[in-house]
């Protein structure tokens, strides 16, 4: 067993060994039911609430667990301690990416059309199965490392009793107006084949070094060239119109000499042609010695046409506008050339001016990530970002590519995949945040935040540019979306419960076995609008797994179906604690589901945490070999010398560089020294024959020494400012 190691008997020779001592405390804990009973004996006393975090059980626990369950346990404790009852039911989160990418890694399915061959029932049946599977090693820990927690009574994300409390969540969203389905350019994984939110975007950014582009968008009946530039080559199959600011200087500019020198990447232009770009950017984008034909307003250039780049890959329709000069505020001469690359269906900007202008909108990437046929020969059927180069290559060939550099910039990856992600036009449900964007930044600060500074910055900023919440997912594994629509009229309708899906199920739908897929595909209910005999179907997504953990604060108790007195008063929770990481994650979920729901806040005060570093500073990782193993510490300083050692390096929320040294000094230090302190006593109270389970021996304090009464009046005054102060 990982917890086991060596246990010296310490009770007759004086030596301190913590592991045989924390062993023997944790069970004389465990058999005389301490946890329990200083929750039973305070029945009565004012509750002190808090909402635990639920982990995946299906990966190992690891060094931040221990930070986090520490100041979590230590907390709790020191309310206990204060005579509030404080219960601390454990959770467990069961759903999503992190369970379904580990299953498709045991099993070896590389794609969702591979899960969907192998069964989509055996598959979630595996999923359910592996989020238990380092079950046993987390109460391991817990119970090593002190940490009270009830886990035989925890709140399942998977249990259906949960997942009905969330379908009732979203149905108060629905009926609010709050619920729609739209189409909208999402960050997309072609890797898991889902779409993201926000939230989730923020935790997977990673700096790269890839190839920008300044192209030459030739105009119709014009001789010059329209100069736009692009981070993302991959979209240019994909452009359709280009766009500038009204009241941005431009500049048509004929090239007079060659550039001196030799310049990075590849491009050029020759002597005579004449390229229109910002009058203000002109110094940071052109190489060649210029001369300014005329300057002229972005409007004076709105209209005209130009030559497709890959003019097999879109097709016109009906649009007027496709391939030419739009007008559009958000164009800025802050970098760039002043003029937008416009690909509709791969940028937020693009598709709103798209849809805006009437530009057409196709696609030229599948779901997939790879070119479609009929983009170019040369592209069709490849992964996009593998064909960055070849795109440079395709422009250079035609004399469209002005010149080419690297380009470093943070970029979007996938929170579990680590996959670069690709912004990308689709259906998904949303919840409209932007609706209650004044509300949520009201209830962000209710909350008392430590640092007041996670609340106001990392916090307040992220709400301040809040966007609609994208909570569908085209996955397998996670709550289901409670959303049927019908197939004659188009009526749509949310279920808030399972005793509403079955007064609505037609009769030969079976009776779902759980809440989950697909199970729940199966169901067929009747239409519910009165003038329509159609048929509804289930949409065939998934929550974001998000959502589950953000109706925790009702849903552990299965409300408003029963437990309503233990709901209003546990609501708002006095207490969550978690890593700084999840200001844009759980702690954003919680205010985002309890503002749509509640109108409320539902946690009053919340603990960030730093992330623990290695000893340089360094952010831990296996490919580094840095990472700690808390069990190397449990069975040598013991859980004591670990929780002390962490919580005095610096503030809780500061970043802290853990060194296996600083916790062997705090064992030496402070913990033997304790020891020694104690058998210093001891010794002196057995020879004057002190026995502390004879009354008779205590002294009246009043009748004390001075220094004594000196010792415990300061001690009591220590203890009361720290009361005070918390």
């Amino acid at each position: 067993m990982e917890g086991s190691g060596s246990q010296k008997q310490t009770s007759n020779t004086g030596t301190y060994d913590p592991v045989s001592l924390e062993t023997e405390v944790a069970e004389r804990w465990s058999k005389d039911k301490i946890f329990e009973n200083s929750i039973e004996q305070r029945r009565n006393s004012d509750p002190f609430t808090f909402l635990e975090g639920p982990p995946t059980a299906n990966g190992k626990p690891g060094i931040h667990h221990v930070l986090s369950r520490l100041y979590k346990d230590m907390v709790c404790r020191w309310k206990t301690m204060e005579g509030h009852l404080v219960e601390r039911k454990g959770g467990w989160d069961t759903h999503g990416l992190p369970v379904e990418i580990e299953v498709q890694k045991q099993l070896n399915l590389m794609s969702n059309e591979e899960i969907e061959a192998y069964g989509m029932e055996a598959f979630n049946q595996k999923c359910k199965e592996s989020v238990w599977t380092y079950e046993e090693a987390w109460r391991e820990m817990s119970e090593r490392m002190a940490f009270w927690v009830d886990m035989d009574n925890p709140y399942v994300t998977l249990h259906d009793e949960y997942i009905e409390s969330a379908w009732w969540s979203l149905k108060q969203m629905h009926d609010k107006g709050l619920l729609f389905r739209g189409h909208k350019v999402l960050p997309y994984c072609p890797q898991t084949g889902t779409s993201y939110s926000s939230h989730e975007v923020s935790l997977g950014y990673k700096e790269v070094a890839e190839p920008a582009v300044y192209v030459k968008f030739k105009l119709v009946d014009d001789n010059a060239s329209v100069l736009a530039w692009t981070t993302t080559p991959w979209t240019l199959p994909g452009n359709v119109g280009l766009a500038v600011g009204p009241d941005v200087t431009y500049c048509r500019v004929r090239i007079t000499e060659p550039p001196s020198g030799t310049w990075e990447g590849r491009g050029g232009s020759e002597v005579g042609e004449e390229l229109i770009l910002a009058k203000d950017l002109m110094s940071d984008v052109l190489r060649h010695q210029v001369e300014v034909v005329e300057e002229f307003s972005g409007s004076t250039i709105v209209g005209k046409a130009y030559e497709p780049l890959f003019p097999d890959a879109i097709e016109r329709g009906d649009s007027d506008t496709a391939w030419t000069v739009v007008s559009a505020d958000f164009v800025t001469t802050t970098d760039g050339t002043g003029v937008v690359h416009t690909a509709v269906m791969y940028g937020e900007d693009d598709y709103a001016l798209g849809m805006e202008v009437g530009f057409p909108a196709q696609h030229t990437v599948g779901m997939d990530g790879k070119f479609i046929a009929g983009t170019h020969d040369s592209l069709d059927g490849r992964y996009v970002k593998d064909c960055d180069s070849d795109i440079i290559n395709l422009l250079e060939a035609d004399n469209r590519l002005y010149r080419e550099h690297i380009y470093t910039h943070d970029y979007p990856h996938c929170w579990r995949t680590d996959h670069p992600l690709l912004y990308y036009a689709m259906d998904s449900w949303f919840v409209r945040m932007t609706a209650v964007k004044d509300k949520i930044i009201k209830f962000n600060s209710e909350v008392e935040w430590a640092p007041e500074w996670t609340g106001t910055g990392r916090v307040g900023e992220w709400l301040r540019n809040i966007k609609d919440w994208a909570i569908s997912r085209e996955r397998y594994w996670g709550t289901p979306l409670p959303v049927w629509i019908c197939g004659k009229c188009g009526q749509e309708h949310c279920i808030g419960s399972i005793e509403e899906m079955n007064a609505l199920k037609t009769r030969d739908s079976p009776s779902p076995k759980e809440l989950h897929r697909p199970y729940v595909d199966d169901v067929k209910l009747h239409c519910s609008s009165e003038n329509c005999d159609g048929l509804m179907v289930r949409e065939p997504y998934v929550m974001d797994c998000w959502f589950d953990s953000g109706c925790a604060s009702f849903a552990q108790w299965h409300y408003p179906f029963e437990n309503e007195d233990k709901f209003k008063g546990s609501f708002p929770v006095d207490y969550i604690c978690e890593a700084v990481d999840q200001t844009r994650g759980w702690f954003y979920s919680l205010l985002a589901v309890s503002t749509t729901v509640f109108d409320s806040i539902c946690y009053n005060r919340c603990l960030s945490l730093g992330h623990i570093l290695d000893s340089e500073g360094k952010k831990m990782s296996k490919s580094k070999g840095n990472v700690v193993n808390p069990w190397d510490h449990f069975n040598k300083e013991g859980t004591d010398a670990i929780r002390w050692y962490m919580t005095t390096q610096s503030a809780p929320w500061n970043p802290m560089n853990f060194d296996p040294k600083g916790v062997r000094e705090t064992y030496a230090k402070m913990f033997l020294t304790l020891w020694n302190v104690h058998r210093f006593h001891a010794d002196y109270a057995a020879l004057d024959n002190f026995d502390p389970k004879d009354k008779s021996t205590f002294v009246p304090v009043e009748n004390r020494p001075p220094l004594d009464q000196w010792i415990l009046s300061r001690i009591t005054t220590v203890a009361q400012d720290y009361h005070d102060q918390f």
